[in-house]
């Protein structure tokens, strides 16, 4: 079997340790330099286009200006919005901006199938149209830039002209699965503050990548006013949460975090990787309480808050990550979440997909928990102040 694995940000003996320890592949590389180190090692390399982890345009063109052999390079998207595989496409986007960074069609396309499906040993069912395969395929009328007009799956027409044309079958969800956001005790507003002591404090902050899912940390000169820290509209820092939801402890998490560029209320979103505890960004304590109680009525989803009210809301009450509605429905309360999130003042197409991503304990440099900053590339958990 393929061992996947997370090498982000490694390098040198740590990326060979990774390598000897039986991981096979990669999808975390942001930079051609990246790339490369893996492939030398026998890595696999799954070339990532996201809602938020835009990394084709700088591995393909490497590739495509150095001329780097392909056969072990794959595609994948890792997250992406249903409203973004709508307006963009899905893996086919992926081959088609790296046929427009100057990768050969018939090269591009390999690496979306018959790379791919060797990776994982199951070429002799997928990845070609040949003898023995399942007969799961796509119609285009040119390759120079894959627009599906009819899909094939196990030999029968599944989507023609972008529309699904076969039958899906209804799933009745238990409804253990629509109870998940769950608290430990009811909030009050002074849960969403972060207290600290003197006149001012230089603290922790994580700082956004735009178009990536790694971050930076920063470092803030905040001031402190009757013992909780202040946010700073100026540079744009504000207070995060990470809120436990599974009723196991009431932990919340309190860190700092530059690139929402809120200026009011509050966005908040249960999609958390991996433990999708609540996440919340804003300016008002009480705001802040809303959203997440919001989340809560709703069994999950993203939501944005302004003066004490819900602007917009898409609920997720599937386990606190999944709708039932159809996508059409879902892109467009997805849409009305991120316009009500322009409107506080946020600058980022995708603010959800951010924020599910700024707790995520795996990726660098710091990310936020339910037990607090964690130091990702120390594996720690850290004082939001820095001594």
């Amino acid at each position: 079997k393929i061992a996947n694995g997370h090498a982000i940000g490694l390098e040198g003996v740590a990326l060979q340790a990774y390598a000897a320890a039986g991981l096979n592949d990669d999808h975390e590389c942001v930079t051609f330099e990246e790339l490369y180190a893996r492939l030398e090692l026998g890595l696999g390399v799954m070339v990532r286009e996201g809602s938020s982890e835009r990394n084709v345009d700088a591995l393909i063109g490497g590739v495509v200006e150095h001329g780097t052999e392909t056969r072990n390079i794959m595609f994948c998207t890792d997250d992406k919005h249903t409203a973004d595989i709508r307006a963009e496409g899905h893996i086919n986007y992926n081959v088609n901006r790296a046929i427009e960074l100057g990768l050969a069609p018939m090269e591009a396309i390999r690496m979306a199938t018959l790379n791919t499906a060797q990776h994982f040993h199951i070429e002799h069912l997928l990845g070609s149209i040949s003898p023995g395969r399942y007969a799961d395929f796509i119609l285009a009328p040119s390759i120079e830039h894959i627009e599906p007009q009819r899909v094939f799956v196990n030999g029968e027409l599944v989507a023609q002209d972008g529309r699904l044309v076969a039958d899906v079958p209804h799933i009745d969800y238990p409804d253990n699965l629509r109870h998940t956001v769950r608290l430990h005790h009811n909030l009050a507003d002074d849960e969403f503050t972060i207290p600290a002591s003197g006149e001012s404090i230089c603290a922790w902050v994580i700082d956004l990548i735009p178009g990536q899912i790694v971050n930076n940390a920063a470092e803030a000169t905040l001031a402190v006013k009757d013992g909780i820290i202040l946010p700073d509209i100026g540079h744009d820092v504000l207070p995060m949460f990470c809120v436990e939801r599974y009723r196991k402890n009431g932990n919340i998490g309190r860190g700092l975090i530059h690139g929402f560029g809120l200026n009011h209320g509050a966005i908040a979103g249960s999609v958390s990787h991996d433990h999708h505890n609540i996440v919340v960004v804003g300016l008002d304590k009480h705001d802040m309480r809303v959203a997440v109680e919001a989340l809560v009525e709703t069994q999950g989803g993203f939501v944005v808050v302004r003066d004490g009210a819900v602007a917009a809301i898409l609920p997720l009450p599937l386990c606190g990550l999944m709708s039932e509605e159809e996508t059409a429905v879902v892109d467009r309360k997805l849409a009305a979440v991120r316009e009500a999130a322009r409107t506080l003042g946020c600058p980022l197409d995708t603010p959800f997909m951010a924020l599910s991503f700024v707790s995520l304990p795996t990726v660098p440099a710091l990310g936020l928990t339910d037990r607090g900053l964690i130091d990702v590339l120390n594996h720690r958990i850290v004082s939001l102040s820095i001594d």
